[in-house]
């Protein structure tokens, strides 16, 4: 049978009494433990109140101390009125100090700071992670870097852009340095750590036609195709899987057999630029091209990097293939330069020159938007004059009265 814990009383009539037990074997000094309580009547209520142990320093005068604290707030409608309440309104002033000294801290936070803290972890994850990082170690962090998040304003931005223009820089690279900021930003705004408004909105952004508008002819295309084959095969099959399907480099970078049909005639481009799916065509060559490479894989990417990984940047081989066939002598214009992109803007010309409707161009080139491919109307003329033709066939055929002239 358990033995009784016996508790033994402390204290007085005037100053209150204090309880405690004895610990059955661990001692404090010379005596043995005790545990101290005690309780209190307020407003008809037994009020209790469990100190805690004398090794955790508790002793008969202090918690006599702390007794009549509590009956005195209790009698004057104060708080706390046991040590229970005192503990919780303690861990309250707790939370609110460490949430003051949170903003406080926020509130002072270098773009830095937040950069390498918290934006990066994040970015990391994104397409164009490699981007915002040559944004940033070029741009960015020696602008605004050191200047707290606070401190940020549009003229530190509008001086930003100004530099940027300076070196000469496109005005589409400066509104992508600027969105990377407006991220970064928004990133902060999200996740509460800083109030906003983002100071990038007060940027007002010039619409800039960026759009590519070289093709190569024939001949360019054929000359640029032999000159590669003779510096690198890969380089080589991968722009002329560009030229002949219209596929984006890094859809290239990311092809697998997997996605090859040769059965069909089909290359299934996944992981695309706007997240959608789509169907490319294999020409002949393509077919032959892909054929060869097939019999000799070794991985199951089309076209692996030298260590076997999926290829990040497009090889020096082909700009230096370029410059040496002068296709960009003396052209200063970035949307009349050649580059490896212009493989995927000649395939789409060339389709739109041979009577290919817009709209079947656009599902080709994987275009969200047939806006994207209205640049290519241009070049299909003979379509344009040739739906006139049809239309004043039919309306003579049914007589249809003309318009009335304007008097």
């Amino acid at each position: 049978m358990p033995q009784k814990i016996k508790w033994h009383k402390g204290g007085s009539k005037e100053s209150g009494y204090v309880y405690y037990k004895k610990h059955p074997s661990r001692k404090h000094g010379v005596k043995y433990d005790r545990y101290y309580r005690a309780e209190y009547q307020h407003n008809g209520n037994r009020v209790a109140i469990n100190f805690g142990w004398s090794s955790d320093g508790w002793s008969e005068l202090t918690c006599l101390k702390k007794l009549n604290y509590y009956k005195t707030n209790a009698k004057k409608g104060l708080k706390p009125v046991s040590l229970k309440e005192e503990r919780e309104i303690a861990e309250l002033q707790k939370i609110e100090e460490e949430k003051k000294r949170t903003i406080a801290d926020l509130e002072n936070i270098t773009f830095t700071n937040f950069w390498n803290n918290h934006y990066k972890p994040y970015s990391e994850k994104k397409k164009n992670w490699h981007a915002e990082k040559s944004f940033w170690e070029n741009w960015i962090k020696d602008s605004i870097g050191n200047k707290p998040m606070k401190g940020i304003t549009i003229f530190d931005l509008e001086k930003l852009k100004n530099k940027m223009d300076r070196a000469g820089k496109a005005p589409k690279t400066v509104q992508h340095v600027l969105a990377t900021i407006r991220q970064a930003f928004n990133r902060a705004i999200h996740t509460d750590m800083f109030p906003g408004p983002n100071p990038v909105s007060k940027i007002k952004f010039q619409k800039i036609n960026n759009q590519r508008v070289r093709f190569l002819t024939n001949q360019e295309a054929s000359d640029q195709l032999h000159a590669l084959k003779k510096k690198s095969g890969q380089v080589h099959d991968m722009a002329l899987l560009s030229l002949h399907t219209g596929m984006r480099a890094k859809e290239i970078f990311r092809l697998t057999w997997r996605n090859i049909d040769f059965d069909n005639n089909m290359i299934h481009v996944v992981d695309t630029k706007n997240t959608e799916s789509r169907y490319a065509y294999m020409s002949d060559a393509v077919k032959e091209m892909l054929q060869k490479n097939y019999q000799n894989k070794t991985m199951d990417l089309v076209f692996p990097d030298t260590n076997g990984n999926q290829i990040k940047y497009m090889s020096k081989t082909f700009p230096r293939t370029v410059s040496s066939l002068g296709f960009n002598k003396e052209v200063s214009d970035d949307r009349e330069k050649v580059v490896f992109h212009t493989l995927r803007h000649t395939f789409a010309s060339w389709q739109a020159q041979n009577g290919m409707d817009l709209y079947t161009l656009q599902k080709l080139m994987g275009h969200k938007s047939f806006q994207m491919v209205q640049r290519y109307a241009h070049l299909a003329p003979d379509n344009l004059k040739k739906a006139t033709t049809i239309f004043n066939t039919v309306t003579n055929k049914e007589k249809i009265v003309p318009f009335p002239k304007q008097a």
